[in-house]
């Protein structure tokens, strides 16, 4: 069914056996002064930058354009957007490598957040109910949507092709594309890099180039491989490593699980005088936010590694679909569902 333990995408032998015969081949380098870590933790940090400048300014742009549901809008056109775009990366990622999608995503946030304070001085000028401004506003979210769809998917997907602690660095610091650049010529990428490329001349040789329909037919296998993983990603909508748990039905069971949190707030909101004061509200959050970081770290990390080594990239770059499918999702509910 895709859990721990299953078969490979094409039947192949297992990718944690397949992994190590390839490394065996070649002395593994070593990540001196943790640099690569650090850096892939950096940019975990700027992945959601964008989304975290216009969301707190909400009550800004609120006051501007009181007429409309400023949260609501923002949350559908930067996640729907996000989504769509995701769905197109996964179907061409194979024609593309990861850190030209990096580069472009973190310069189309840079232009995201430059539009706005630049519209706010020389147009609006403090002036309130200018929609003009509300709409390009929604424009650049929608475009800052996009280039998240760019950044995270590359940089998830990369990570997926690395040992667990990369994938955890990014979840724990969700930068800029010279740190990116800067990483990509570290020893320890270089050595997985060219163990994926020799992964992947070894399957063309086996199964010849990888044209269209081979390669949707090698993305539904992956999709089918790690699609409980992603389960579990879509339930938890989305920290530092202390224990990895390596049992999937376990982590969707947890995700699954978290859906208490839901009918707790509701009664947190409504219940008894004491359950709605800050001390029950703020334990709840927090367990929320540490279960949350736990185990989407968790199946980002297990869902790569069910997939040969060649393949883990596009796997990464599914999870993050889903990931978003949640996100995307919770945002529609959110804006017909009051509690």
């Amino acid at each position: 069914m895709g859990f721990s333990g299953a078969s490979t995408t094409d039947g192949g032998p297992e990718p944690d056996a397949e992994s190590a015969l390839l490394l065996r081949q070649s002395p593994k380098p070593e990540d001196r002064f943790n640099l690569a870590y650090i850096i892939y933790f950096t940019l975990g940090v700027g992945i959601l930058l964008p989304w975290n400048s216009f969301i707190t300014a909400v009550d800004y742009f609120s006051y501007l354009y009181s007429e409309a549901s400023v949260g609501r809008v923002f949350g559908v056109s930067y996640m729907v957007v996000g989504l769509f775009c995701l769905l197109i990366i996964v179907l061409y990622a194979h024609k593309s490598e990861a850190y030209m999608r990096i580069n472009v995503g973190l310069a189309l946030f840079v232009v995201s957040l430059l539009v706005v304070p630049v519209m706010d001085v020389v147009y609006i000028k403090g002036r309130v109910g200018l929609y003009d401004g509300f709409y390009v506003t929604v424009g650049v979210l929608a475009l800052a949507g996009a280039a998240d769809a760019l950044v995270q998917g590359g940089l998830i997907g990369a990570a997926g092709e690395l040992p667990e602690r990369y994938m955890q660095a990014i979840v724990a610091g969700s930068g800029s594309s010279v740190l990116y650049n800067v990483a990509h010529r570290l020893p320890i990428m270089k050595y997985y890099e060219e163990l994926k490329i020799k992964a992947v001349k070894d399957e063309n040789v086996e199964k010849g180039p990888v044209t269209g329909t081979v390669w949707r037919a090698a993305l539904w296998n992956i999709v089918g491989t790690v699609k409980w993983y992603g389960f579990g990603v879509v339930l938890i909508w989305p920290y530092f490593r202390v224990y990895l748990l390596e049992n999937a039905k376990v982590a969707v069971s947890a995700c699954v699980v978290r859906l208490l949190f839901f009918p707790i707030f509701i009664g947190c909101l409504h219940g008894p005088r004491f359950f709605r004061t800050e001390i029950p509200i703020s334990l709840l959050t927090c367990i929320l936010g540490l279960t949350n970081g736990y185990l989407t770290s968790v199946l980002m990390i297990m869902a790569p590694k069910s997939v040969r080594i060649q393949h883990a990239e596009t796997s990464g770059i599914v999870m993050v679909l889903f990931l978003v499918v949640g996100l995307a999702s919770g945002s529609v509910i959110a804006w017909f569902w009051g509690i």
